[in-house]
């Protein structure tokens, strides 16, 4: 790192060992905690910014893209800045003052995760693939379905009536 101007974010913590119990891995208090995400429990906005801050930072001078075991997540990523990466820390503060206007980074990126999402979930309760899966969501959408609802996605019964007129 060349940088030797300093920069003091307003958006980032300094990394800290101490909030992990038992942690004996690498000490990283030099760096600041851009973002970070546990895979298996994050939600369709939760992803698609954790991907605009990797997308973002993850090739700038003094970013690292950790990995902590963690005993009831699996594991938590982290994006990671050192303190002297100026740039890459300047940048990080301008995501999340982008977020305080808008939560969504990148619309396409979130529309196009929901929509997996929503695929993955109608192939499991219909039991069919991915082509099948689009099919009946055309449908649905189509027919004035109720796709998103206070409850939750559309309902079996609504996947199984579709189910029934397209395959």
């Amino acid at each position: 790192m060349t940088q030797t101007q300093t920069y003091e974010p307003e958006h980032l913590e300094r990394w800290s060992g101490n909030d992990r119990s038992n942690y004996m891995g690498e000490d990283m208090s030099d760096y600041y905690v851009a973002k970070s995400t546990a895979p298996k429990q994050r939600e369709p906005l939760e992803e698609a910014n954790w991907k605009v801050f990797k997308r973002e930072l993850e090739d700038m001078d003094g970013v690292k893209n950790a990995r902590f075991g963690h005993w009831m997540v699996g594991h938590i990523k982290q994006l990671l800045i050192h303190k002297d990466a100026v740039d890459a820390l300047i940048r990080a503060d301008e995501l999340y003052d982008e977020m305080e206007n808008y939560p969504v980074l990148d619309s396409e990126l979130y529309h196009s995760i929901e929509r997996d999402r929503l695929l993955d979930y109608i192939e499991m309760e219909a039991r069919c693939d991915r082509e099948e899966a689009k099919e009946i969501l055309a449908w649905c959408y189509n027919h004035d379905v109720t796709i998103y609802h206070g409850e939750g996605w559309i309902g079996q019964e609504d996947i199984e009536k579709a189910k029934s007129k397209v395959l």
